[in-house]
């Protein structure tokens, strides 16, 4: 804005000019701030901006008066308060409508004023206009609405720039709790107006009352919400934040004796954990999570995430028997089987090792398929033999595992490996159709190729019989043409 002013101030040749060329591209507002802004440098200029622009705008000298406010409001509007505004609506049938655009800019000028009184310490003069200018706009808003008007812009209403004016207000120090309450008030009765949706004030409402309360008065409000809650979820939400709140007051006895009656709770067990492991109490952290882990043997993602638990605090002990004990359970338990595969075995002497991993192995079901976690360790161990059986057996996802796995075995296995893959490969070329199951199939083609001789062989085997058996899908065929 200041570089269009100074641009303008080099084009023009007279004051006149200037003046004209500067209210067509900048706001007046900013016209008459950048005036007092830069008064010393041409106090002529300075003047005829002020002698403009003072109507709208407090005096620097004299703070407007209640009544002079209330009038710049009633101006925004076209006609006095005392006026029965709806007398516009009966002129021959034909409704004297509002322009909301009009009255939003009018609006904004006096939400600029109220900033300017706030700043001046006159906020209860900027909260009395503002609520004014919100129940204005109630009405007005409401009875065109009533008398069927639908054209209206919520945006020219500028609810949010006032609920603003509020808020600063209230921060500004100058508003005493009692008048916050009251506004609150005030804010609630304008909200079933037909103008303002209902979530407009709910923010400024719950943040003002919840800033007065004491300490006392927030427990007890949380403490009823908990009681309320209905839901699980809803009632461990509740139990949480009560409990949060309780420990940033530092009140860990009352938190204390909160989770006592609810244990049931899982959430508030794991903070009670948290609470015992961070001031060192391991002991009874193991105590409080056994005590869970009974109660809730039909939830096993609970009873794992405590398992878990467990296992950190034997690491923080260093206690290396239930720290083997309890990897072994959560390798069993957790479907993270490579994760403690890899935390048990340095845990063993390489004499050990095998045997226990095999005694493990065989108490968890890992499926028949070829990409398991089952199929990982066998290559990790590089016990081929078992690897090539679990392939050899597998239901699922044996080009995968092939492709992962083809370099560990001889070409015949590799060859009695491929060949269980072509029945497969024949029923999908049959059954699935469409462009896209095509392409699908072409590209098992290309990994198959690639991943040995007796696959290559086969997926060639394969292209040309599929060329031969379904020259009447011309999909299939120009997608097995981009087999090369």
């Amino acid at each position: 804005m200041n570089r269009q002013i100074m641009a303008t101030l080099k084009i023009n040749e007279t004051k006149d000019k200037m003046l004209d060329a500067l209210f067509e591209i900048v706001d007046e507002h900013e016209i008459y701030e950048f005036s007092k802004k830069y008064a010393y440098q041409d106090m002529a200029f300075a003047e005829q901006l002020k002698k403009r622009f003072q109507k709208y705008l407090p005096s620097e000298k004299k703070t407007p008066t209640k009544a002079e406010m209330m009038k710049a409001v009633d101006r925004c509007f076209g006609h006095e308060m005392g006026r029965p505004s709806f007398d516009r609506y009966y002129n021959d049938w034909e409704p004297d409508w509002l322009d909301w655009d009009a009255v939003g800019k009018d609006l904004m000028r006096i939400i600029r004023q109220t900033q300017m009184l706030i700043e001046s310490n006159h906020a209860e003069l900027a909260l009395e206009v503002t609520l004014a200018m919100l129940e204005r706009v109630g009405k007005e808003y409401g009875q065109e609405w009533d008398y069927g008007r639908d054209d209206m812009d919520y945006d020219d209403l500028h609810i949010d720039e006032m609920t603003e004016i509020i808020r600063v207000a209230f921060a500004s120090g100058q508003i005493p709790a009692k008048r916050q309450l009251e506004v609150c008030d005030k804010l609630q009765q304008l909200e079933r107006m037909e103008a303002f949706e209902e979530s407009d004030f709910d923010d400024i409402i719950e943040d003002t009352r919840e800033a007065l309360l004491t300490d006392d008065e927030r427990i007890c409000i949380r403490r009823k919400q908990f009681e309320q809650a209905v839901g699980d979820y809803a009632r461990e939400s509740a139990a949480v934040e009560l409990w949060d709140y309780l420990m940033s007051l530092s009140r860990d006895d009352e938190a204390i004796a909160f989770y006592s009656k609810h244990k049931d709770i899982h959430d508030l067990r794991n903070r009670y954990v948290d609470l015992l492991i961070g001031s060192g109490d391991l002991k009874k952290a193991l105590e409080v999570l056994d005590e869970g882990i009974q109660k809730v043997k039909d939830l096993p993602g609970v009873q794992l995430n405590w398992e878990e638990l467990k296992l950190e605090i034997f690491e923080k002990q260093g206690d290396r028997l239930h720290i083997i004990n309890q990897t072994e359970k959560l390798f069993l338990l957790s479907r993270e089987t490579m994760k403690y595969y890899r935390k048990l075995k340095p845990l063993f002497t390489p004499e050990r090792w095998p045997n226990e991993l095999r005694g493990l192995l065989s108490k968890k079901n890992f499926g028949l398929s070829a990409t398991s976690p089952l199929a990982e360790i066998y290559a990790a161990e590089r016990w081929y033999d078992d690897l090539f059986e679990l392939l050899r057996k597998s239901d699922y996802g044996l080009l995968s595992g092939l492709l992962l796995y083809v370099k560990h075995f001889n070409t015949e296995q590799q060859r009695i490996l491929v060949a269980r893959m072509e029945p497969e490969l024949r029923r999908v070329a049959e059954h699935q159709m469409g462009r896209d199951k095509y392409k699908e199939l072409v590209g098992k083609l290309k990994e198959l190729r690639k991943c040995c001789p007796p696959g290559a062989e086969l997926a060639q085997q394969l292209v040309t019989d599929f060329r031969a058996k379904y020259r009447n899908r011309p999909a299939m065929i120009e997608e097995l043409s981009k087999f090369k």
